[in-house]
């Protein structure tokens, strides 16, 4: 399997730690935000219904689905297909200077490194012409032939390096010669870039280029340095740089020859200029784009079957299963299991609601209680849902049907605070007078059921806290 964007693979553990920490993060603020929405005596309540086991599967599902995002982006590729393709273009062949004496720095970083950026400018610019590349040092050698697949070509091109050509000194003739015989023997317009700084010490340049010419191959040649030149230097094995030095002992001063690659691109009919990026447009514009394109025959292209599909539809399932999670357990789950319970045990359906109105610190209900009882829970099930609301309106029902005092006092403390979040809520919405006029009103209700039961001291916290609210 290959990758089409190979970089997302590196990108995406990256992506999958950011998200990870951020979700760390939030679980590790939730006690304290929870802690600033409601009393303390009142947390454990309101958070009793959340699953910490379904929350945790919601932030594998986010991570999950972040990671199949990523790897579809990397465009995995299994397979490969073929396409016929007919173009109209030219054969362009570049020949680089790989020799050391490319590693001058006057022209910055080296003399190499801009060399290859003007390649990969002027390929940038070309549509449908097949390029090849040749390096030569003493020697020439074929990198790629002339070809339509550009990534196989800017990768021969990156891998181009001085250090690996087995012989020194630079060779300009041998390397047109190795462009004349790469071209395909078909007749189309055949062009030659060379890019050098010009130094031939074979000498045999010249009758290399008049070779060209009766092949039909044109030569631009474009001059790589400056004619002051540059003294040679290298890295050593310890990373020290050190001159190159001559025979004799003598630092290497290696400058550019302008006068032998205008005789080259004179003699094929080319032209010459100095490396920069007005030289660069001048060759495209005046030269390249001007060129008459041959239809070639159909040449038969090799193409990745793409199968990001499969990752990107992983990707949607698990987002579909992180909303289908509810991290509280569903009411209407327990509404089943209670039906369930009085189909196949008749006197179940009794103990359930017994047990409820035994609530922390009541008489067992008498039957005359019955309905505000069943007041009082339904506003506390609003009350953990979090709909203030109707808890609000519960629990001043509660308070109309009992006379019980312990009732009413729990009935007191747990309107006090569903009108305490409300205002919370309204401030939330941008009206802060109703907010501060219903704070005030818990903070009665507050006061009233610690009148009902002053040994709760829990309830003066609870009024400090509103009485700083507001």
């Amino acid at each position: 399997m290959s990758f089409g964007d190979p970089v997302w693979l590196t990108m995406t553990p990256i992506l999958l730690l950011l998200f990870g920490g951020v979700l760390a993060y939030g679980f590790r603020q939730r006690d304290a935000l929870l802690g600033r929405f409601a009393a303390s005596r009142l947390l454990e309540q309101l958070t009793e219904q959340a699953s910490v086991t379904r929350t945790w599967i919601k932030a594998g599902c986010i991570l999950l689905a972040v990671l199949a995002i990523g790897i579809a982006l990397a465009r995995p590729q299994l397979g490969v297909e073929w396409s016929e393709r007919k173009a109209r273009g030219l054969d362009i062949v570049f020949i680089l200077d790989s020799s050391k004496s490319m590693l001058a720095t006057d022209l910055r970083p080296t003399r190499l490194d801009r060399a290859k950026l003007a390649i990969i400018d002027l390929v940038e610019r070309l549509e449908g012409d097949r390029i090849g590349l040749i390096a030569f040092a003493g020697q020439a050698f074929l990198q790629t032939p002339p070809t339509l697949d550009y990534s196989a070509f800017h990768e021969s091109l990156n891998a181009i390096d001085p250090n690996i050509m087995t012989s020194g000194g630079s060779d300009l003739g041998n390397a047109i010669n190795e462009a004349t015989e790469a071209f395909p023997s078909e007749n189309n317009v055949k062009i030659v870039v060379l890019l050098t700084d010009g130094e031939d010490l074979s000498g045999n340049a010249a009758t290399a280029a008049v070779t060209a010419r009766e092949d039909g191959i044109q030569v631009f040649a474009i001059g790589i340095g400056t004619p002051e030149g540059e003294y040679l230097r290298i890295r050593n094995e310890q990373g020290i740089e050190e001159f190159v030095r001559d025979s004799s002992g003598q630092p290497v001063l290696s400058k550019l020859d302008e006068g032998t690659l205008q005789a080259i691109a004179q003699g094929t009919g080319g032209s010459y200029s100095r490396l920069s990026s007005d030289s660069l447009d001048q060759l495209y514009n005046s030269v390249i784009a001007r060129l008459p394109r041959e239809e070639r025959e159909s040449e038969l292209q090799e193409i990745g079957i793409e199968r990001f599909q499969w990752a990107l539809a992983s990707a949607l399932v698990f987002l579909v299963f992180d909303i289908l999670i509810r991290r509280r357990r569903s009411a209407a789950i327990h509404a089943i299991l209670s039906l369930a319970c009085v189909v196949f045990h008749p006197n179940a359906l009794q103990a359930q609601m017994a047990l409820p109105m035994e609530d922390k610190g009541l008489r067992k209900p008498m039957p005359r209680m019955t309905d505000a009882r069943i007041s009082y829970n339904a506003a506390y099930q609003a009350l953990v849902e979090g709909d203030f609301t109707d808890a609000m309106q519960g629990y001043e029902t509660t308070l109309a049907q009992t006379e019980d005092l312990a009732l009413q006092g729990k009935a007191l403390y747990n309107l006090a605070h569903a009108t305490y979040q409300q205002g919370r809520k309204t401030y939330e919405t941008g009206d802060p007078q109703t907010a501060l006029n219903q704070v005030k009103k818990a903070e009665a209700l507050f006061q009233s059921a610690q009148e009902i039961d002053t040994s709760d001291t829990s309830i003066h916290t609870d009024i400090e806290q509103s009485l700083t609210s507001s």
